[in-house]
Parts: structure tokens; sequence; C-alpha cells
């Protein structure tokens, strides 16, 4: 097993790009929007503040690695521009975008936390219509699609009869569908194959580096986790974790964030004895 980094590699420079977005493709965000969220994250309290990072680092690493928070943000904010029309984003998408980035900084911070420098982290994907919350190219050159769900305090379950996941909230009886992440499904499908289509730099820049499968795979984030009374035979091992294994003509893996690392770790070798 590979030994965490310590808190100081996350001052290494770490390679956080917007993927290949192509400039008509670029969703369009108010200059209300670009300014307000810029200049919310001029400073580290107002950063720490707003999307709540206390629970991601302790103290000292947030006064240590601003830098490391900015860089993680300077990608986003590049893709903030003033739409054609003066129309005005309203506080709740502003708040639902906020809330975007916070799951980029979660799992941006626990992926440099651990690999440091030796990992390539692209966020915000785009292809075409379709977007890609992270790829991921490993250091052993392992390419990962992730694709980001969260449902508050709840508990997700895939349900193979209906090609569907649902989720339960603690305390609460009875489960409800939840179409994002059974989407995001064929998003992931269409964005990978989009990625090889177009033989995108961030695969690689060789035939065998951009051929290498792409696992794509569903991260429920926060307090979203799977629920542990799945059927026992969706259950798999991959990596160093155990992860859903869902295959609906597309074949992807659903993680809880906690297991994230874990799942992205190489399988430990048996030794015969």
């Amino acid at each position: 097993m590979h030994e965490q980094s310590s808190s100081s590699s996350l001052t290494k420079v770490v390679e956080l790009t917007t993927g290949s977005a192509r400039d008509d493709s670029l969703r369009p965000y108010t200059n209300d929007l670009s300014l307000s969220l810029n200049s919310l994250f001029q400073d580290l309290t107002s950063t720490v503040n707003e999307l709540n990072l206390e629970n991601i680092l302790d103290k000292n690493e947030l006064r240590e690695n601003i830098h490391l928070l900015r860089s993680i943000f300077s990608p986003i904010t590049k893709k903030i521009r003033q739409p054609k029309d003066d129309t005005l984003l309203s506080e709740k998408n502003k708040n639902e975008y906020l809330i975007r980035i916070k799951r980029f900084f979660e799992i941006s911070i626990i992926l440099i936390k651990h690999f440091g420098s030796n990992i390539q982290i692209s966020l915000d994907v785009q292809t075409d219509l379709n977007i890609l919350d992270v790829f991921l190219k490993m250091p052993d050159k392992r390419s990962f699609a992730l694709m980001l769900r969260s449902n508050g305090a709840s508990y997700v379950k895939w349900r193979k009869d209906k090609e569907e996941f649902y989720c339960r909230k603690p305390g609460k009886d009875g489960i409800k569908k939840w179409s994002s992440p059974t989407s995001a499904i064929e998003q992931l499908q269409k964005v990978t194959t989009a990625l090889k289509q177009n033989k995108d730099p961030l695969l690689g820049t060789t035939r065998t580096e951009r051929n290498r499968p792409i696992t794509k795979v569903i991260v429920f984030t926060s307090e979203t986790k799977l629920d542990r009374n799945n059927p026992p035979e969706l259950w798999t091992d991959f990596g160093q974790a155990k992860a859903l294994k869902i295959d609906t003509g597309v074949l992807i893996y659903a993680i809880d964030q906690d297991n994230l690392i874990n799942f992205l770790l190489p399988p430990i070798e048996k030794c015969d004895k």
C-alpha cells in the first residue's frame, strides 16, 4: 500500500486544469457571478467560511495552503464569463454553483493530500454539450472519469431490476428514486466516448495512452453514502476498496468519497506462501 503523503506535499505544484473545453461550449455565467465569486475567494477566511473547509483541512493546513485552495478554484473561475444578455443569476443558482465548487475542493484536496504532485486532476471537463466533473490521470497512467453526486444525509441503493438509483434518509421510512446519479451513467459514457474520439490530450500523447481504458465512477460526496444493504452480488473488489459494480450496458462503479483513495490505489499483489 502506498504511504499517505504528508501535509507538506500539499504545497507542491499540482496540475489542475479545466480539461480541453472548447470556447463555444463554455457555459455562460454572468459578470455578476464572476465578480462575486472571485471577490469571495480573495482571502483565506472567506474561502473557509463559504465552503466550510474546516472538516477537510485543519487550521494549520489551511493557513499553509492558501495557494493550494486558489489553484483548485482558479481553473473553475476561468470558465465564468458574461452572457450575451444582461440576465442576472438568482441567489439559488449562485448557491448551487458554490456547492459544485465545494465538491471540487473536497475531492481535489483529498487527492492531493494523498498523491501529492504525482496526480493530474482536470476539473469540469467539457466535450460538446456533455460535462465531466473530474478526470484523473494516475501516476501509473490509469485514467478515471468521475461524476460527483450528493443528496444530503442519505443512503443510496441501486435497483438492478429498474436500473435506477434510490436513496433513503436516516430516520425516515421508504426510499425515493434519485435520477441524478442514474443520468450520470449515460453522461459518463458520452463524455468518455467523446474524449477518445477526439483523441483528447487529457488521455495522453501516445496511441498507447489514448487506447487505455477509462474507468467510469460515480462518487457520492459529503454525507451521501452507499447503503451497505445493497445486494451482495453488486459489491466487488476494486483497487483496495469495496465498490458497487453496475452494468447497464455501460460499466460503472459507485463509491463513497471516504473510500475514493483506496479505490484508486492499485490492488495489493498477493504473495504465495
